[in-house]
């Protein structure tokens, strides 16, 4: 019996908490309409020196309220049936062809000698689904 999607995502959430993985929970699009509205602000109340004065401000306004970071296990532990199937889905050509049945031998195997390179490949797809389909922004 191949490992069930909730069980893959058990895995998945144990290896964000290893590799210590963050996703940013606000988008960048926030700040820049920050910055664009208090540059647009100043430069109709003061003119040109307030386009300098807005756009610093809202800069800074922009900065401040930048995404904060959310560990990607909860991420994963939160998903909705929809997006765990999804992930199982983007996984399942490298699970299929392991000889493991669940989530504690599939654990077992992914600590040491072949398991690392499977380990590996797991992240790096979980790292892309969660930038591509889930559209989160991630640090490198």
């Amino acid at each position: 019996m191949p490992i069930s999607p909730t069980d893959l995502q058990r895995v998945m959430a144990i290896l964000a908490d290893e590799d210590q993985l963050k996703a940013t929970v606000k988008s960048s699009g926030y700040g820049g309409v920050i910055a664009g509205i208090t540059t647009t602000v100043g430069g109709l109340i003061a003119g040109p020196p307030g386009l300098l004065v807005g756009g610093a401000v809202g800069g800074a306004l922009a900065y401040s309220s930048a995404g904060s970071f959310k560990p990607v296990s909860q991420i994963i532990k939160d998903m909705n049936a929809h997006d765990r199937q999804l992930l199982y889905d983007t996984m399942k050509d490298i699970i299929d062809n392991l000889a493991v049945d669940d989530y504690l031998a599939l654990m077992a195997f992914l600590t040491a000698g072949p398991g690392l390179l499977i380990r590996q490949q797991l992240v790096d797809r979980m790292v892309s689904f969660l930038r591509d389909q889930m559209r989160l922004q991630m640090p490198h």
